[in-house]
């Protein structure tokens, strides 16, 4: 199975004038392997390069036993190179692109790593913010299940990965900071079936999508409801019910552990700064496909943004 064609969406969606300070383009890849997991994320804002605030940010997070490394670094303008379609060159990181594999290299904070990343469940793009204001945002899941194989070094220990992963992105003209969202992940492998879900939405909005996978078959739910609690900082409680023709989940959410990630889009802009809030989580899942009910529990990951100011 091959993967949406993919480029950097930058390359047809800038509109050419002031407008495109606002442009912001990430691309994310997670991994899960049986001594290691993690995610490393590369970011561009303000392409066009307006009044002088380009921006490239890779974030990064690795968890091995109970340690943890989690940052950011900004590579240079002149450090980033785009151009090629078969190579993106990000600093001291490069995605190559070979069919339907994602091939990730690159070294930060000591950690080096080579990773092949082999779709194996489809994803799709979706609108997820479209205001009056012409801010817009769309989501697009470029492989919701992947083969990942590869290998990590760690403070000089080479470990070996072989697990699953993921690798989605976000691109639009709008403010992080005013649309920010919810954002979960788990894969379960149940009686030898592989059961990845996915699921994205501005808080302040209806759209949203959730995408289960069940092995290479992928199926889109455009209809649920979201509850938490909209007053507390950061909810610790979800509930995710979603239908379709073919699908009915009913799925709780409790965040146990939060890691906090400092974000900042611009430098001399502190009034944009925002903490992307990691949580850890547990996942209490009913699922029902043709008749057939399963229930499971599992642990997985999520994504809140709160602002700084």
């Amino acid at each position: 199975m091959g993967y949406i064609e993919d480029d950097w969406r930058l390359k047809t969606e800038l509109i050419g004038d002031i407008r495109d300070w606002n442009y912001l383009e990430w691309k994310y890849f997670s991994f899960e392997g049986r001594k290691v997991k993690g995610f490393i994320a590369f970011t561009i804002g303000n392409p066009s390069n307006i009044l002088g605030l380009k921006k490239h940010i890779i974030a990064y997070g690795f968890y091995f036993g109970k340690q943890k490394k989690i940052g950011t670094i900004v590579p240079k303008n002149n450090e980033v190179d785009l151009s090629d379609k078969e190579k993106w060159i990000l600093g001291n990181c490069c995605i190559e692109n070979q069919a339907n594999k994602k091939i990730l290299k690159g070294e930060v904070d000591g950690i080096k790593w080579e990773l092949n990343y082999d779709c194996r469940a489809e994803g799709k793009r979706h609108r997820l913010l479209e205001s009056k204001k012409k801010d817009w945002m769309d989501w697009e899941v470029f492989c919701n299940l992947a083969k990942v194989e590869g290998w990590l070094t760690i403070g000089g220990r080479k470990i070996i990965i072989a697990g699953h992963g993921y690798y989605d992105s976000n691109y639009g003209h709008w403010l992080v900071r005013k649309y920010p969202w919810i954002w979960f992940k788990f894969m379960k492998k149940i009686h030898g079936q592989k059961i990845r879900f996915s699921f994205c939405k501005i808080r302040e909005s209806n759209k949203g999508l959730i995408i289960l996978s069940f092995d290479e078959k992928s199926f889109f739910l455009e209809d649920f409801v979201v509850e938490y609690n909209v007053d507390d900082k950061i909810p610790k409680r979800y509930r995710i019910v979603g239908n379709s023709r073919e699908i009915r989940s009913n799925i709780i959410v409790e965040v146990k552990d939060i890691d906090i990630m400092p974000v900042r889009i611009f430098k001399f802009f502190p009034f944009f700064d925002t903490h992307l809030n990691l949580l850890k989580c547990e996942f209490d899942v009913k699922l029902e496909r043709k008749g057939n009910k399963i229930r499971f529990k599992t642990k997985g990951v999520g994504e809140y943004l709160t602002p700084v100011y």
